[in-house]
């Protein structure tokens, strides 16, 4: 019993050891990013485009370009019974 108490606290102070930042101060990973995407839903769709200047680790200037179809619920396509070949136009 008293050997298992032991193994449990040696293993439990390597755990704590392990835990113990490898860098002194923050760093910038990257200078910019990009990163954008597609996304679609039940009334449309859209895209957007993000661009990122990072100023300081914690510090980023962010740029945006959002774009979206997007269509009313009472809209519907309506077609003119009178013409044979007639388009179809929104009511």
């Amino acid at each position: 019993m008293r050997s298992l108490i032991v193994i449990t606290l040696l293993l439990s102070l390597e755990t704590a050891i392990a835990q113990e930042t490898v860098y002194e101060d923050a760093r910038v990973p990257f200078k910019r990013e990009w990163y954008g995407g597609a996304m679609i839903h039940g009334h449309g769709w859209g895209l957007n485009l993000y661009y990122a200047k990072h100023r300081a680790a914690v510090d980023r200037l962010l740029y945006g370009l959002e774009i979206a179809g997007m269509k009313h619920p009472k809209e519907v396509k309506s077609f003119n019974p009178y013409y044979e070949e007639s388009r179809g136009y929104l009511r």
